[in-house]
């Protein structure tokens, strides 16, 4: 992942700019995450790449993570949704511009 990346949307915005730099080839994305996080992580995948990639969780890991309840989890997909709001799926600058209005750690993106 990408040094510049504070949380799981700026995980896929990132991995997103990577893959672009890239010549092309990459056809598949495997996320590899907690079993709980890997739906909200392919959804945030989804929103930054569009359909044009495969977006693969089937090798997430079972944890005993009691800090990613479901509530939380549910609540986080809530934000999400939210966030990805109006943005059409695989809009990488609508998403950039997105991090930089609404994460002050992500305002240089604006620059």
């Amino acid at each position: 992942m990408d040094d510049n990346a504070q949380d799981t949307k700026g995980n896929g915005y990132f991995t997103r700019r990577i893959v672009d730099s890239i010549d092309g080839t990459i056809e598949t994305l495997y996320l590899v995450s907690s079993c709980v996080h890997a739906n909200r992580a392919k959804y945030i995948f989804r929103q930054c790449f569009g359909d044009e990639h495969r977006i693969d969780t089937s090798h997430c890991i079972e944890t005993d993570d009691s800090a990613n309840s479901a509530e939380k989890i549910a609540r986080l997909r809530q934000s999400d949704r939210e966030f990805f709001e109006q943005i059409t799926p695989g809009d990488v600058d609508a998403v950039q511009r997105r991090l930089a209005e609404s994460h002050d750690y992500y305002s240089w993106l604006s620059e």
